[in-house]
């Protein structure tokens, strides 16, 4: 490869980025990043080398159980991605059930530690979201297509609906009395898809496996809110309050605090 110029910065984000992919849920990577980690810090300055070896020591990953992603893989399907090729491989679903996918690949997106594939499914005419960790065998290249339009807008977009959404049994939808700038810092783009109402409101579509769960993860968003659908939650919710307030007036009466009362 030709000679490449970096600003420190620049060096010192390759470092650490090469750092992390080494102990990142990419299998095949860790050799292949500390190979080029190694090459990189034989000609970075004193000043740069110093100061990523002090990140590197301050900072303590967990080992993740989230499966890894093969980097052929991966690689291969975001090149087909890129050059609008079809794709053919086999897959399991979160029920463990195989079979083979003929799919019109359209881009890849990270969310967390998983790694999805956003394609058009030839054989169910309509577009699906793969986790590329259940791709089980190599994937084929194909003949070239015409990208389509990506529903809900964007890759991002329609992921965030896909997982956040429609994966799950139990699904709903809120009305959050505050800004959207304000909860989308605070709600994850995958649990759900948030839409402007107005300056002070928006409302919330997302999904989980049961309604409680639904219920306490709302409560955590931090804001009020009213409930558009199902008309279940709002028992659920009547319910969780009911306990909630019980659990604060035996708490607050064994530390002898005055009891609140709900106005």
């Amino acid at each position: 490869m030709p000679p490449l110029l970096l600003e420190e910065d620049e060096a010192t984000a390759v470092a650490v980025g090469l750092r992390i992919a080494a102990a990142g849920p990419v299998s095949g990577m860790e050799e292949v990043a500390l190979r080029a980690l190694a090459k990189l810090e034989q000609l970075l300055p004193t000043r740069i080398r110093k100061r990523v070896s002090t990140l590197h020591s301050a900072v303590v990953s967990v080992p993740s159980s989230a499966p890894r992603v093969d980097a052929e893989v991966l690689t291969l399907i975001a090149t087909a991605s890129r050059d609008q090729q079809q794709l053919q491989f086999s897959y399991g679903d979160r029920k463990l059930r195989a079979s083979t996918r003929q799919v019109e690949p359209h881009g890849v997106v990270h969310v967390g530690s998983r790694w999805y594939l956003v394609a058009f499914d030839i054989e169910r005419e309509d577009f699906r979201t793969f986790r590329i960790d259940r791709v089980t065998s190599k994937p084929r290249l194909g003949k070239r297509f015409t990208a389509r339009a990506i529903p809900h807008g964007d890759l991002a977009s329609y992921v965030s609906q896909s997982i956040g959404v429609d994966a799950h049994s139990q699904k709903a939808r809120v009305l959050f009395h505050g800004p959207i700038e304000m909860l989308s810092q605070r709600i994850p783009a995958s649990a759900g898809r948030l839409t402007a109402v107005n300056e002070t409101q928006c409302e919330f579509e997302t999904g989980g496996s049961d309604l409680e769960w639904l219920a306490l993860h709302l409560a955590w968003a931090g804001v009020d809110f009213e409930v558009i659908e199902p008309r279940e939650l709002i028992d659920v919710l009547d319910s969780l309050a009911v306990r909630l307030q019980s659990a604060h007036l035996t708490s607050a009466s064994r530390a002898g605090r005055p009891k609140a009362t709900r106005g």
